[in-house]
Parts: structure tokens; C-alpha cells; sequence
């Protein structure tokens, strides 16, 4: 398919009437449904595009601020058509403004955005943002569900829509300086066609996909709402609120609406294979679910194994279960497990791990299966950048045709980690900031993370904005540092809080006032806080806290500590 503009426009054309999608607007099944035919997506599709030319839009960001439901693919889509560039975001909370605007506003300085695009419900917050978001107050707001249908017609195709940049993907949940991914067209085909050699047997008409993922989320966008299209499947969405207020609501719209294909991170299948009674999941039938595809977070071998068995008297077949691998600078999927086989684990020795050796052991790990056709994976030493053999670990990077070019408006951090080379001077390549292996099978175990970012319950969390909350909530606190341990095979977010000597009932005071700003914030529980002496966080020559360091010297017990509080 040469261009998303024709994909759409071939269904459109040749299944005018059939369902495309439905949208469970409670999560229920018998709730209220919405629903989205071919040639209803094309038709909103071509007005909201047209809305936007008349506009003046032309090859430029525009920020999609919208609420779960199927308004969201029709603007993006919109954006496809008028040849601008879509920045999905997670939009603002009405009663929580202070804390999610100022997210926004870093976007749309970023990118410099003059037009938004969102629904009736949500535009009159413009007028609300003029302190806290002047940049997103000043730019057109343009709520997409009163674009008349009809101005379809008047819908000419710019040159280069379907062309070039596509989407900006920025990561949801910082405060500081974005980075938003240049995903282009290209970009995007190219791994919905690795996704489609990939899932199989999932695809094709009578396929269909469950999602509750996030739309403004990479897994979400490509392959909760692009992969169906590109695939000719049907889709069913439910908002995310709905999984996290009753998780049993996924499973049941997959047995109800017989989903082929449906994901989601490691601690959705967790959490419902630890909570679904014996009478839930007799009411199931999953023999439909081909493809469950696990991916976002480190999958923990206990996940895999238990939601197998949990689930098998519905129906769940044993390979059904896939574990990917994939990132957003790849635009999504870069490895997966085969859907036709059981996932694949390794028993290591950790000791040999943390020296970058694979030996036999007491840690198991799980595949995230193998490199997809039509890309190439190196396990690189990230110092030397020497490629390392199998049962080595490295930082793995990754070339394809799915690579976006690098991030928007910043050339040395593009340089960095999409330009890199190998010692003898092969690539350029992704640099990925996971550390990883390869064994002599080609498949691929992802063992942690270079970067710092932090991964809770499948939500991208940054230590820096943890920090910041932290240093800002008592006026007794000097300085922080935010990691991740591993607890009952979930990681738990632990704080280290340089603080003045205090007395005991100050300390608890200083306790309570980091939990109240971190669940405010953040909406986070932290599992610890250590609280130690002034100068007691280990920092670099130039003053930047050593987080590594600080986790190690936690976990030693070794932090010149005042207090230690744990559990939320």
C-alpha cells in the first residue's frame, strides 16, 4: 500500500457499509455502543481534513487532545488527509488542570502547534489555559465532532498528504524538555507490514482486534487503532479507565466480539490472572484470541505462565500468548514471539548476568521472540561499540525501514541515538538504551534499561519529574533521587531524600508530604522513601544526582539514612 490516504479511501471504496469499529462508551458489552463504518471513517476523515485546509493548515503539527472513543481515529486520520503533521497527546483533565496542562504547553512550545484538534466537551478549557498554557490558549482550537460531514465534498488532496512526516510521538509523561519522535508515512506501513507477517493468522477480514489501550500512546495508536485498518480487521475499543475500574471488561468484549487479536503490557495480564474468579472465567469463551500480544515493560516468566493456566478452561490456546519488543523511536514493533509457539524463557545465573555473561542459573527470563523480517538487531557494547556475540549482553540496536529519522528540531540528540555506528564504523543504527541479548537461536532477551526512565504498571515515569515534586513539597528537603526495584516481580517506585537533620516527628511529616505530592502529581504510590543526612545522595563532579549509585547504595543499605519508610 503506497499511502494511509488510499488505504483508507480502497476500504472506503470497496466495503462502504462494513463495521470498521465500535466503541463501548462504558466498557460493557450491552453498555452504549458507538459505531464506525468504512465509509463513515473516510467521509469524517475528508471533512475534518477539509476543515483544516480551509483553516490554513498546511504541513504543520496539530495537537489531538481527545478523550477515549472513535472522534480520535477520524481526526487523525484528518490530519493524514490535510497533510499535517497529528501530535496525539493525552488530553487535559477538566478538574485537574494545573497538573495537565503544563504537560501540554511543553508540546505545544515545542513544536510551535497553531492548531488543535478536539471535541465540543473539551474545547472550552482554551479559555481556562490563558495562565497555565498561554502558548496552548493562543493556538485554533477546532472541535472536530461539529465538522459537519457534508464538507467531505468540498475535499481536494494536497500534494504530499500521505507523504513525509505523519505523526509526532512524545512521551506522555514528562514535564521537562520533550522529544517528539519524527515518525513519518514510510515509517508507519512499513511496520504495520512487519506487524502483519508477524501476528498471521490474525489478520484478514473475520480478524478482529480488542484494544483499551491509550490512542495517544505508540502500542495504542499502532497497534490498537492503524494495525485493523492496514490489516482489513474490525475493532472494538474500550476507554483504558474502563480495564483499570474492572480488568474482567477486556476479556469479556474479546469472548462477546470474538477478538483474533488483542495486547496489552505485562501487568494487565497479571493483574486479571490474579483476579478473575473461578466463575468469571467459566462465563469466558477465548478460543478465538489467536494473538496476545504482551509487550511495554519487561515481561516477568510468572506473568506468562499464569495467565496460560488461569485462562485455559476458557479456551485460551497455550501459544496464544506473544511477548514483543518494541519502542517508539521504531515507531512500535521491532521483535515478537511466535503466535504458533508457547513464549520461550532462559535460566540464568545473575551474578553472570550482571557481568554480561549468559550462564546457566536460578533467573529466568522471557523472550521477547526473535527480530522481525526486515530488521536488523545488534547487541553492541554501548563503550566500545564492539558488536557482541551471542549469550553477551549489550545495548541493543536496531536499523529498519520503521526507524523514524530522529526527533523534531533536535539535531545532536537525533544524532545520538539514530546515527549511531559500530566501531569499524557500520550503521547508522537506533540506539535503543536497553540492555539486551541474543541467543544462538536469534532470540532476543531484553535484561533492563540504560536510560533512567522508570516503568510502573505499564505507565512511562520519569524520575526527574518524581524529583521535582519531591524537592518541592517541604521546605526540610535538599535533594532527590527516584529509581526503580524489583518487588514480587513488578518494579516499585523508591525515593531517596536528602533532607536537613530533623527530629523523628519532622521525618514523618516529610514522609507524608512526599506521598501526598507524588499521588497528587504523579498519581503514584511509592513503595519506600529513604531519608538521609544532607550530602548523603551520591552525585557527579558537576553536582547531578547518581541515581544508579543511589538505588545501589538502597538496596545495600549502605545511604547515610535518618529514616526508612516502606510500603505506600
Amino acid at each position: 500500500m503506497s499511502d494511509l490516504v488510499t488505504l483508507v479511501s480502497e476500504r472506503a471504496e470497496g466495503h462502504p457499509g462494513r463495521l470498521f469499529a465500535r466503541y463501548l462508551e462504558t466498557g460493557e458489552s450491552e453498555g452504549l455502543v458507538h459505531e464506525l463504518t468504512y465509509g463513515q471513517l473516510e467521509e469524517r476523515s475528508r471533512a475534518i481534513a477539509a476543515e483544516l485546509l480551509a483553516r490554513g493548515c498546511r504541513a504543520e503539527p496539530v495537537l489531538l487532545l481527545f478523550p477515549p472513543g472513535l472522534e480520535f481515529l477520524s481526526a487523525f486520520l484528518g490530519c493524514v488527509y490535510a497533510g499535517a503533521i497529528a501530535v496525539p497527546l493525552a488530553p487535559p483533565n477538566p478538574k485537574r488542570l494545573s497538573r495537565t496542562l503544563p504537560r501540554i504547553e511543553t508540546v505545544a512550545k515545542d513544536c510551535r502547534a497553531r492548531f488543535v484538534l478536539t471535541t465540543s466537551d473539551l474545547a472550552p478549557l482554551r479559555a481556562r489555559a490563558s495562565e497555565l498554557a498561554p502558548d496552548l490558549a493562543a493556538a485554533t482550537w477546532i472541535p472536530s465532532d461539529l465538522v459537519e460531514s457534508s464538507q467531505a465534498e468540498g475535499y481536494a488532496r494536497p500534494e504530499g498528504a500521505g507523504q513525509g512526516l505523519c505523526h509526532l510521538q512524545y512521551p506522555s509523561g514528562s514535564t521537562g524538555a520533550p522529544k517528539g519522535v519524527r515518525i513519518s508515512h514510510a515509517n508507519v506501513l512499513h511496520n504495520l507490514e512487519l506487524m502483519k507477517q508477524a501476528v498471521g493468522q490474525g489478520t484478514g477480514e473475520g480478524a478482529h482486534e480488542v484494544s483499551w489501550l491509550p490512542a495517544y500512546h505508540d502500542m495504542g495508536l499502532v497497534g490498537g487503532l492503524l494495525q485493523p485498518l492496514y490489516h482489513e480487521a474490525s475493532l472494538t475499543l474500550l476507554a483504558p479507565v474502563a480495564f483499570l475500574r474492572r480488568p474482567l471488561r477486556w476479556l469479556e468484549a474479546i469472548s462477546r466480539f470474538r477478538g483474533t487479536v488483542s495486547g496489552a503490557p505485562d501487568f494487565a495480564y497479571a493483574l486479571l490472572a490474579k483476579r478473575a474468579s473461578d466463575a468469571e472465567v467459566a462465563a469466558l469463551d477465548l478460543s478465538c484470541w489467536t494473538t496476545a500480544f504482551c509487550g511495554a515493560e519487561p515481561i516477568r516468566p510468572s506473568t506468562a505462565r499464569h495467565f496460560v493456566e488461569r485462562f485455559a478452561s476458557a479456551g485460551l490456546a497455550p501459544n496464544a500468548f506473544a511477548p514483543t519488543y518494541g519502542l517508539a523511536e521504531a515507531t512500535l514493533i521491532v521483535a515478537m514471539g511466535s503466535p504458533s509457539a508457547r513464549a520461550k524463557t532462559l535460566s540464568v545465573d545473575p551474578s553472570a548476568l550482571a557481568a554480561g555473561r549468559i550462564e546457566p542459573g536460578e533467573r529466568v527470563l522471557v523472550s521477547s521472540g526473535q527480530i522481525l523480517s526486515g530488521c536488523v538487531g545488534l547487541i553492541v557494547d554501548p563503550e566500545t561499540r564492539e558488536p557482541q556475540p551471542a549469550n553477551r549482553t549489550g545495548e541493543l540496536w536496531v536499523a529498519s525501514g520503521s526507524v523514524a529519522d530522529g526527533y523534531w528540531e533536535r539535531p545532536e540528540a537525533s544524532a545520538e541515538v539514530f546515527e549511531a555506528r559500530t566501531a569499524a564504523g557500520e550503521g547508522p543504527y537506533l540506539r535503543t538504551g536497553d540492555l539486551a541479548f541474543l541467543d544462538p537461536d536469534g532470540e532476543l532477551y531484553v535484561v533492563g534499561r540504560r536510560k533512567d526512565l522508570l516503568i510502573v504498571h505499564g505507565r512511562n515515569v520519569y524520575p526527574q519529574d518524581l524529583e521535582q515534586s519531591v524537592e518541592a513539597c517541604h521546605p526540610g528537603v535538599r535533594g532527590a533521587a527516584a529509581f526503580g526495584v524489583e518487588v514480587n516481580d513488578e518494579e516499585r517506585v523508591i525515593l531517596a531524600v536528602e533532607v536537613d537533620r530533623r527530629g523523628p516527628e519532622d521525618l514523618a511529616a516529610i514522609h507524608r508530604a512526599i506521598l501526598r505530592a507524588i499521588a497528587s502529581d504523579h498519581e503514584l504510590a511509592v513503595s519506600g522513601v529513604a531519608l538521609v543526612k544532607r550530602g548523603g545522595l551520591p552525585v557527579t563532579t558537576s553536582g547531578k544526582i547518581q541515581r544508579f549509585a543511589a538505588r545501589a547504595a538502597y538496596l545495600e543499605g549502605s545511604l547515610p539514612e535518618l529514616a526508612r519508610f516502606e510500603g505506600a
